[in-house]
């Protein structure tokens, strides 16, 4: 397989399709290396995110919930899924780089209200799914 990707970049590079190079590259990684992205990897597009911490990392195959300043301002929440072995970088991304989804503001608050009361352990999802099968 490595020796396929070895000819094939000779072959672009021969044509000047740099271009062409990357994205092999990055569908060979995609398809062989990625699963599971860290949260706290993810800070991408770079001139837009900075003091990234991760409030809420569900692991593999689950969701991630992020405080950063967003464009200059702070406390902007995002959320995203982390991906795994078959769903590649998770979601959102943007031609494979993963990214972060930026909620509204009032949106934003809630889901700090939300990571805060499950953390002291105020809010406990089993009573909410309970209540949803009484119903």
């Amino acid at each position: 397989m490595l020796e396929n990707l070895q000819r094939l970049l000779k072959k672009f590079l021969l044509f000047g399709k740099s271009t062409y190079i990357h994205m092999y590259i990055r569908m060979y990684v995609r398809k062989k290396v990625m699963s599971y992205v860290n949260p706290a990897l993810v800070t991408s597009p770079k001139d837009r995110i900075a003091n990234l911490e991760i409030l809420h990392d569900g692991g593999e195959n689950s969701y991630s919930i992020a405080r950063m300043k967003w464009e200059g301002r702070e406390g902007t929440i995002g959320v995203r899924w982390n991906g795994g072995k078959n769903n590649g970088v998770g979601n959102p991304q943007s031609r494979g780089i993963p990214t972060w989804f930026i909620l509204p503001e009032p949106l934003g608050d809630f889901t700090k209200f939300f990571v805060w009361a499950e953390k002291k352990g105020n809010f406990i999802a089993s009573e909410a799914d309970n209540t949803s099968e009484n119903s």
